[in-house]
Order: C-alpha cells, then structure tokens, then sequence
C-alpha cells in the first residue's frame, strides 16, 4: 500500500502501519495463509517433490503412446486354480510383473535409461528393476522391484506385499525407491481403463494397466475364429508411453505381443521360466 503526508506525524504513523504489514504478511507466510484471499499455500512433502521435479524433466521427452487389449481370462482361471493349493495365490499384479519380465529378456532396449546430456548413447541393464507406481497415503509413490527376472511369482507377491505396506507407513526407503529401470502403473485399481503415462526419468518406456472388464469377444474355435457367438472375456486395456529418441513403435509394438502372448496363454510363460 502506498501512504503519502507531510510533517513527521503523518511519516510517523505511515512507518508503524508498514511495520504491522509486514509483521502480518510475515505470520501469514509461516502459517501459510493468505487470509485476503482465504486460501493455504500447502509445502510439498519429500514425495510430491519428487514428483514434480521427475515429471517436469518428463515434458522435455518426445513421447509416443499407444493402447492394446490384453484378453486375461486364462490366466485369471489360472489364479482361481491356484487358489486350492495356496492359502494365498499371487495376485493379477504379480503374474503381470513376470509376464513383464519374461518378455523384456527378448527385448532388453526397453530395460534401458537415457540421459539427454548424453547424446547418442543409452545404458541398457541385465537386471530387470521394475518400478510399480502405489498410490500412498502421502501420495504417489515409486519404489521398485529389484532383479525380477530371477524371481518367481510368489516371490514378487511377497516383494509387492512388502512396499506397499512400507509406502503407507511411509518407511520405503533410498534402496527400494532408486534403480529402477521401467515403470509399470497399474491405474486400473482406481477404475480407469485407459491412460497417456508420463515417462519416469531417466527410463525410457512406463506402461499404464487399466482396470480389467468383462466383455464379449469373439473366440478361436478348433484352430478358427467364430465370428457368430461372442463370448465373455477378461479385458485388460494395456497403454506404452515411451521415450521416442531411444525406441521406435515397430519394437514396443513386437515387444507388447510377445507380453500379451505370454499372458494369454500362460503355459507360454512356464517355459520360458529359469
């Protein structure tokens, strides 16, 4: 505010009014409100920090995105199997981790980082460090599981158990939140099917589940399509954000049907495992 007089009793009296404005103006900022506007200037915490700082470096990449369908009821038929002899069969999440995993051994480049001060050249890694957003209390969180490739599916169940507990504790800590290598967000357990996923800095490909549906689809039939009696299926809608100066579309696209192949004929992923 301006104030303007003359003598010094006018100076006087515009001097202890800009000290009490700044006294107020200084309170205001510690308890974060702006009591003119009737608003609250909310100080980010560690996570969303985090966050913002990974998704604003993620504008600078050149995405492409696509979506597929992925047809889940054999494997969910195998999980309902499972449940006779496991008090606690693996969850769709970890079958999806394996599966995952599984198909990144044929197509390693999607296991890589990229570092744009680093012009022409990417570090592609052997360990399958697969990052899986969890939607905390504190927010979002990404912490990841380490060398998946050597894991069985039970051991990925307990591994996921593991972080989400510690994220709604909020006690992941330096070693389960660095070193991924690729993002798997499954945003279907909040109930949307399809999403354009923001690539996780310094990785270079995150993929987007969406929540799984039942729908009718026609079916192969003695080796035929039978294009006259659809049938109920378990879809899964599947999104690829990836990074457009390392990958090209024809790989992610081979590398999501070799993905989908092993989920849909699970038999296809028990021989692949070491």
């Amino acid at each position: 505010a301006e104030y303007m007089g003359k003598g010094e009793g006018k100076q006087e009296v515009a001097k202890e009014v800009r000290k009490k404005e700044e006294v107020t103006s200084a309170m205001s900022a510690n308890l974060g409100v702006n009591a003119k506007q009737g608003l609250t200037v909310v100080k980010m915490n560690d996570y969303q920090r985090g966050m913002q700082k990974s998704m604003t470096e993620a504008q600078e990449i050149p995405h492409f995105h696509f979506t597929d369908e992925f047809d889940l009821t054999n494997v969910a038929q195998l999980r309902q199997e499972l449940k006779a002899i496991l008090k606690k069969p693996p969850s769709l999440t970890a079958f999806l981790l394996k599966s995952f995993s599984c198909a990144l051994l044929d197509f390693p480049i999607l296991n890589s980082h990229y570092d744009s001060k680093k012009e022409f050249e990417f570090k592609q890694f052997v360990n399958h460090n697969i990052t899986v957003a969890i939607d905390s209390a504190k927010g979002l969180v990404v912490p990841n599981i380490k060398n998946v490739q050597n894991l069985s599916i039970l051991d990925i169940q307990t591994e996921l158990d593991r972080l989400r507990q510690a994220a709604q504790a909020g006690r992941l800590g330096p070693k389960d939140l660095s070193d991924g290598t690729i993002c798997i967000s499954n945003i279907g357990s909040l109930g949307t099917t399809v999403t354009s996923p923001v690539i996780f800095v310094p990785q270079i490909c995150i993929v987007g589940i969406g929540q799984i549906h039942n729908l009718p689809r026609y079916v192969m039939v003695n080796g035929k399509l039978d294009e006259t009696n659809p049938v109920l299926r378990k879809i899964m809608s599947v999104s690829f954000g990836c990074d457009h100066r390392v990958l090209d579309g024809a790989t992610v696209v081979r590398f999501g049907n070799k993905w989908k192949s092993l989920l849909e004929n699970p038999a296809h992923m028990v021989i692949t495992l070491k």
